[in-house]
C-alpha cells in the first residue's frame, strides 16, 4: 500500500469515529425542553375571523374654510395625529384682526353719540319743566338719541362679525383623529366652504373582520372579543362586538363569510384606519377545565398526542381533545391535573422515550 493510501485509510478511520461518536453522544445526551404543568381553569370558547381584520373608521370630518382669504400658515401634513383644538391652518388674521379693531373703534365712537344724544334729551327736559325749549326740539333730539342708539346695535353686530371673521381666521380640529387629505397650499386664496383638510376619527375605529358562515349563528352584538395588533406585539386588547351583518357582504359570495364589527375599549392606543388587528369573539366558557396550550397537541397517526415529563424521560402519550381557543385546548382524556408535559415538542432531536432536561421550571 502506498503511502498516499494509508494516509487516506487512516483519515477515512478518523472521520469515521467521529461520526460514531457524535452520533452515539446525540442519543445519549439530554434533549433541552421546556415544560409546562397541565392544570384547571376557565376556559373561553371562541370564534375567530377566517382572516386578519382592518381597523376603519366610520366617521370622517370635512373642515371647511368658514371666510374668504389667503391661507398664510399650515400646521398640519397627511397623517398627522391631531385631537380637538389643534391648529390647522390659518386664513389672513393680520386683516381680520385689523377689521377686528376698526369695528371696536366704531362700537366705542357710536357708544360716545349714544351717550351725548342721551345726555341732551335730559338736560332739554330740565329746560322744558322750566318752559325754556318746546316739545318740537325735544322730539328731535328724541330722534336722534334712536338714531345713536340703532347705530350702537349696528356697531355692535358689526363687531360680532369682525370678531367671528377673526376666529375663523384659524382654522382648528373639531375630534381626535389623522389627517387624511390636505389640498391646500400657503398662499393660496380659499372661498367660504373649501375643503381645508380631511379627519378621520380615532375615537370612532372599528375592526372589519369576516366570519365562516358555520360560526354566524353563534355570534351576538355586546360578546366580548380579545384583539391582537402587530403594532403591539404580546398584548391583547378588549373589545365587543357591535354588528353582525345579516347577509353576505364585501364581495364574499364565494367563501361564505359574514361581516363582524367591532370596537375597542381601550382609550388612548395609537391605532390608525388601515391597520391589521385579529379578533377572537368569545361566546361561550368552560369552569374547571383541564387545558394544555394548544401548540403543545401533536398529529401523530391520525391521533391527537403530548410529550409527557417522566422523570427523565418524555413519553408521547395519547390524549384526548374536547372545546379549545387560541391558547389553550381541553384534554378530556389522556392526562391529569399536575401532570407535566413539554411545551415545545418541537425541540431537535425530541422524540419517544428520549432523555430530556428542563430549561425552566414547569409554569
Amino acid at each position: 500500500m502506498s503511502f498516499y493510501k494509508r494516509i487516506g485509510f487512516w483519515v477515512f478511520i478518523v472521520i469515521a469515529l467521529l461520526i460514531t461518536i457524535f452520533v452515539i453522544k446525540r442519543a445519549f445526551n439530554a434533549v433541552e425542553v421546556k415544560t409546562v404543568t397541565v392544570k384547571k381553569q376557565e376556559l373561553m370558547i371562541t370564534v375567530t375571523a377566517t382572516s386578519t381584520g382592518t381597523i376603519k373608521s366610520d366617521r370622517e370630518i370635512k373642515v371647511t374654510a368658514q371666510r374668504i382669504g389667503r391661507i398664510s400658515r399650515l400646521f398640519i401634513e397627511e397623517g398627522d395625529i391631531v385631537k380637538p383644538g389643534s391648529a390647522i391652518a390659518e386664513i389672513d388674521p393680520d386683516e381680520a384682526s385689523l377689521n377686528f379693531k376698526i369695528a371696536q373703534a366704531s362700537l366705542e365712537k357710536a357708544i360716545a353719540v349714544a351717550k351725548e344724544a342721551e345726555a341732551r334729551l335730559n338736560r332739554l327736559n330740565e329746560l322744558k319743566d322750566k318752559g325754556y325749549v318746546s316739545q318740537t326740539d325735544i322730539d328731535s333730539v328724541f330722534r336722534e338719541r334712536d338714531v345713536a342708539n340703532a347705530g350702537v346695535k349696528e356697531a355692535k353686530n358689526s363687531l360680532a362679525l369682525a370678531k367671528l371673521n377673526y376666529d375663523y381666521s384659524f382654522v382648528k380640529s373639531p375630534i381626535y383623529g389623522v389627517i387624511t387629505s390636505r389640498p391646500v397650499k400657503i398662499g393660496e386664496t380659499v372661498a367660504k366652504g373649501a375643503l381645508i383638510a380631511n379627519i378621520v376619527s380615532t375615537e370612532d375605529l372599528y375592526i372589519e373582520a369576516f366570519i365562516d358562515e358555520a360560526d354566524v349563528a353563534k355570534v351576538k352584538s355586546g360578546q366580548d372579543v380579545n384583539i391582537t395588533m402587530d403594532a403591539y406585539p404580546g398584548r391583547i386588547f378588549k373589545g365587543s362586538v357591535y354588528m353582525i351583518s345579516p347577509v353576505v357582504l364585501g364581495g364574499k359570495q364565494e367563501t361564505r363569510t359574514f361581516e363582524v364589527r367591532t370596537r375597542f375599549r381601550e382609550k388612548g392606543i395609537v391605532r390608525k384606519q388601515g391597520m391589521s388587528a385579529d379578533i377572537e369573539i368569545i361566546i361561550d366558557s368552560v369552569k374547571d377545565a383541564l387545558v394544555v396550550p394548544s401548540q403543545t397537541i401533536l398529529e401523530r397517526d391520525g391521533k391527537k398526542k403530548v410529550f409527557l415529563k417522566d422523570g427523565s424521560k418524555a413519553r408521547l402519550v395519547s390524549v384526548e381533545t374536547g372545546r379549545f381557543n387560541w391558547s389553550y385546548t381541553e384534554i378530556t382524556s389522556g392526562l391529569k391535573e399536575g401532570d407535566i408535559i413539554i411545551s415545545n415538542p418541537d425541540a431537535a432531536g425530541l422524540a419517544d422515550d428520549k432523555r430530556v432536561e428542563e430549561t425552566k421550571k414547569p409554569e
